[in-house]
């Protein structure tokens, strides 16, 4: 599958990748973009389309050496830009196939005009990043400049223009920018998994933290030593890497409780919650003896059970005492049992 680079098609996000992956990898992901949309070329798998080159054959389109193709495509493989799989129909040839994950791009990207970037291939079954081929380099800038335009903080809808912005200011404090923060804890924690900082690596980092930590390091330190409880993922058996915790998906499935992870508190949640459910309790139109018998609860048994118990609980003071109802049999049943030394005989 040999053809000219000039017949590359062009990229609306070009810039950013040349920025953040490289030149020669942002070249390669053109290139297999290219392949993917030519629909006479490769396979059809599981709805998408695979492309085979060997890696004389890519670096001959890219311009690069045999070496450095393994290099870019191992890089890019590990941060889940494209997935690689052997689909010959016979076994003795073991060509390998890619494809890429357009998902990946717009998580990592977060780019938020649909128009531009979410159209839709039909022809080949996958969502695809980049934009029309007849696009010139006057209107990807046009087009640049409205995506940081439409930039959202509240969202946590950051191009990778915005998130530069932050890490340049870092720097010219003298202090260690958010992913170097972010690596340092990884490396501190998983001493067996440790890697150095890379033009990959780094914008992964920082679109995380802003995509799914909130842009707070205390919750990617919490992510982390969440990660650590796991026996398995622990384990010799599993090939834990930073690349594969900083999926999308794999954040999800963390959160979610799944790999055997425990539950671990989040630095500083205590006080946090412990300040809005007595801000919300005082905000409550119950008496104030109601009232009362919150913020005790609150405080001896703490905000987990505060939360989990004591939340949901209607209290009403009939003129002698505070008593209770509770949203159903079970929840009642629970209190009785579990804190009836304090609510004994209170509720109705």
């Amino acid at each position: 599958m040999n053809a000219s680079r000039s017949s590359q098609l062009p990229l609306g996000i070009q810039p950013q990748l040349v920025r953040h992956f490289g030149a020669n990898a942002a070249a390669f992901i053109a290139r297999l973009d290219f392949w993917i949309k030519k629909n006479k070329f490769g396979v059809m798998h599981n709805g998408l389309r695979w492309i085979f080159n060997t890696a004389k054959e890519w670096s001959e389109q890219i311009g690069v050496s045999e070496r450095q193709i393994r290099r870019i495509v191992l890089a890019l493989k590990e941060a889940g830009v494209i997935s690689i799989d052997k689909l010959a129909e016979y076994k003795s040839n073991r060509t390998n196939y890619y494809t890429l994950n357009y998902n990946r791009l717009n998580e990592l990207f977060l780019l938020t005009n649909p128009k531009e970037v979410s159209v839709k291939a039909a022809s080949l079954g996958q969502n695809v990043l980049m934009v029309n081929s007849e696009i010139t380099n006057k209107d990807s800038n046009k087009s640049d400049k409205r995506i940081r335009e439409h930039a959202d903080t509240k969202s946590h809808t950051l191009t990778f223009q915005a998130l530069d912005v932050e890490e340049k200011k870092s720097d010219k404090k003298g202090q260690n920018t958010p992913t170097q923060n972010m690596l340092t804890f990884w490396n501190d924690t998983f001493p067996n998994n440790q890697i150095d900082m890379n033009r990959i690596l780094a914008p992964l980092l920082m679109a995380a933290l802003k995509a799914k930590f909130n842009s707070d390091i205390r919750l990617w330190q919490h992510y982390c030593k969440t990660i650590e409880s796991s026996s398995y993922l622990t384990s010799n058996g599993f090939n834990l890497s930073i690349y594969w915790a900083l999926k999308y998906v794999t954040i999800d499935r963390i959160k979610a409780g799944e790999f055997g992870v425990k539950s671990i508190s989040i630095p500083g949640e205590k006080e946090l919650l412990e300040k809005s459910f007595i801000d919300e309790i005082q905000q409550l139109s119950e008496p104030d003896k109601c009232k009362e018998i919150r913020l005790k609860l609150l405080k001896v048994y703490g905000v987990h059970a505060y939360k989990s118990w004591f939340k949901a609980l209607n209290f009403f003071f009939d003129g002698e005492t505070v008593k209770y109802t509770a949203p159903n049999l079970f929840h009642r049943d629970f209190v009785v049992r579990e804190y009836g030394d304090v609510l004994k005989y209170n509720y109705a």
